[in-house]
């Protein structure tokens, strides 16, 4: 079981998928794609550590427990 932390104007939602479910897979996998072409970033949540992300993530892995999403800066 894995889930994605994405931010949104109203806190976070959560996309959970199991590796057992190829539906909850692919829509994980489609969720990540479209985060990754509007400019979010993603970062692997460091095992056994609460307070702190591990490595960039470029593609979806189904293997990881928690990603997170970190907007895209907006500015000039």
């Amino acid at each position: 079981m894995g889930v994605m932390h994405v931010p949104n104007d109203r806190g976070h939602v959560d996309v959970a998928w199991s590796v057992e479910d190829l539906e909850s897979l692919a829509a994980a996998d489609a969720e990540f794609d479209r985060l990754r072409g509007q400019g979010y970033v993603a970062f692997e949540r460091e095992r056994g550590r609460k307070d702190a992300l591990g490595k960039r993530l470029s593609e979806f892995d189904s293997t990881i427990e928690e990603i997170f999403w970190i907007r895209p800066v907006v500015g000039g």
